[in-house]
């Protein structure tokens, strides 16, 4: 008889994600009424890198690092915008049909050779990278939010939808002048 499956590590609404969010939040104290009514003390890995700069190499740096231990296809890659994606990593579909969908294109990282794809690839063999927007009801076990930008309310919200995709392991890339 199959042994049933058991959750080994979840770091989605985690207490850790939540408190790494807070000083995103545009209230605090509404903040923290979802924190004590949403999270939970699962807990998986947050890193924070800080940076003089973003720049490719940085992204691709965090890539190897999270692929000495992950699988491309458990790794996200998410930036607040569209346009803030390098030509390298970017994809260029025009389709919304998940069906119709597959990865796109090949890079070189280092020494490994990886598949990439945008969210609507989220089920492929292929490492995602997206916007957080498009990225919106989806997950992986490991995310990289690169610069997470937070001056809005709706860029808030934002960040904690990028904060939360992750299941076991967060990378936050952030410049100098977001420190």
């Amino acid at each position: 008889m199959p042994q049933p499956h058991r959750l080994k590590r979840l770091l989605r609404n985690g207490i850790e994600i939540l408190k790494f969010v807070k000083p995103f939040a545009h209230s605090p104290s509404a903040f923290q009424k979802m924190i004590d009514k949403i999270s939970h003390d699962f807990k998986g890995k947050v890193n924070r890198v800080p940076v003089p700069s973003i720049n490719l190499s940085v992204v691709e740096e965090q890539i190897e690092n999270a692929l000495k231990t992950h699988s491309f296809r458990d790794i996200a890659v998410l930036y607040s915008k569209k346009d803030d994606i390098p030509a390298k990593l970017s994809i260029l579909t025009n389709s919304d049909d998940l069906d119709d969908c597959e990865p796109t294109k090949m890079v070189k990282i280092g020494e490994f050779d990886i598949r990439i794809g945008d969210a609507c690839c989220n089920n492929l063999n292929a490492m995602v990278v997206d916007s957080v927007r498009c990225y919106s009801n989806l997950e992986r076990p490991v995310v990289i939010v690169v610069n997470p930008v937070a001056t809005f309310a709706s860029q808030q919200a934002l960040n904690y939808i990028a904060f939360s995709r992750a299941n076991s392991e967060l990378i936050v890339i952030i410049g100098r002048t977001r420190i």
